[in-house]
């Protein structure tokens, strides 16, 4: 089988879980180049993973020299647009860490390139490939809660602990478009798109700086906001940089008519229609692989979405979470910005556009 050579941009903290998923699925792909400004930190990552990869601190050398079918960008989201334009541009496929981009504009911008070019692209949202949320779907899917009417999800960090003081995270648009994505994108993918929205952001306690060029909001480290789905269910959604202490990191908790799913704890349900889960009960999930780190260990998540990716680009297939999907995504977090700066309901298929939908 031919494998897909990989060329990695961008060797921070995130690109361990990607590397991980690479050597997890070697017999579909090879990383064969790595390019960061920063060359000792490619020389450890190569080190960390046995790769016989280039090394670059220019992506445009990389594009000109290295023998790739794919990029995998792992920078911060203020560089994913230019990145993910050139990369297109170079005939390159795509894979990008969440979110696409730094606003809903410049995603449109991004799926107009790639429709042009006829290149893949697919935004890595992993949680959407975890054991759990894979149960979870499949539960779903079968009717076991019946239509959904409630979707709620949270997720909580205290940036301090996690990231220094000076790191890129305080200095872009915040949590609700670097944490709450992953929430939002994942009731999306349980529930269905979203109609509209009514949010609120604000900066409560963390050094959000902001970033030159957005308008209207200051950068947030805690955002709320409450959504009606094109379902009819209706929904809510928290994102925290500022929680001190927290009961869990992030939680789904899904209503039907006929039961009810959850992540609190582990995976739950309690179904009227199937009489194994009259009471709550706990779904056994196979526990995650520990890795070169323990904070950034091979997921299900992570080795899922790399094995999704290759396998779509070796068979021709869109990704589950390609770009134009993945604009549904970002119409939503742009809403709720929207809304916690204008104090209106957002309507999100508005923001979309006939032309890109």
């Amino acid at each position: 089988m031919k494998k897909i050579k990989v060329g990695l941009i961008g060797a921070g903290s995130i690109s361990v879980a990607h590397l991980n998923g690479y050597r997890e699925h070697a017999h579909l792909a090879e990383v064969v180049a790595i390019c960061d400004t920063n060359n000792s930190l490619i020389e450890q990552r190569k080190k960390e993973f046995n790769l016989q990869a280039e090394s670059f601190t220019n992506y445009h050398e990389m594009f000109l020299n290295a023998q790739i079918d794919a990029v995998d960008i792992c920078l911060p989201i203020m560089l994913h647009k230019p990145v993910i334009m050139d990369a297109v541009k170079a005939g390159k496929h795509v894979l990008v860490e969440k979110p696409m981009a730094n606003t809903l504009e410049e995603a449109k911008q991004i799926v107009k390139s790639v429709k042009r070019k006829g290149v893949t692209l697919m935004v890595a949202h992993q949680q959407r490939f975890s054991e759990q949320h894979r149960k979870m779907k499949e539960l779903i899917d079968s009717g076991k809660i019946g239509k959904i009417i409630y979707a709620r999800a949270d997720i909580y960090q205290n940036i301090r602990v996690v990231l220094p003081d000076g790191h890129w995270h305080y200095s872009h648009r915040g949590a609700l478009i670097s944490l709450g994505i992953h929430k939002l994108d994942m009731l999306r993918y349980f529930a269905g798109n979203i109609k509209r929205v009514s949010g609120f952001h604000k900066t409560a306690m963390m050094p959000m700086v902001g970033q030159p060029g957005i308008k209207g909001e200051e950068a947030d480290d805690l955002g709320v906001a409450a959504m009606e789905f094109e379902n009819g269910a209706l929904g809510t959604i928290s994102a925290s940089y500022c929680a001190v202490a927290h009961p869990w990191h992030d939680s789904i908790v899904l209503h039907g008519t006929q039961g009810c799913i959850h992540t609190i704890g582990g995976l739950y349900i309690k179904s009227e229609v199937d009489d194994s889960f009259r009471d709550f009960i706990k779904i056994k999930i196979a526990e995650d692989k520990k890795s070169v780190h323990d904070y950034l260990r091979l997921t299900s998540g992570y080795a899922g979405e790399i094995e999704h990716f290759l396998k779509c680009l070796l068979e021709g297939k869109e990704p589950l979470c390609s770009g134009q999907d993945n604009l549904y995504t970002m119409a939503a977090i742009e809403a709720i910005y929207l809304s916690g700066s204008t104090g209106k309901i957002v309507d999100v298929n508005r923001l979309i556009g006939e032309d890109i939908q």
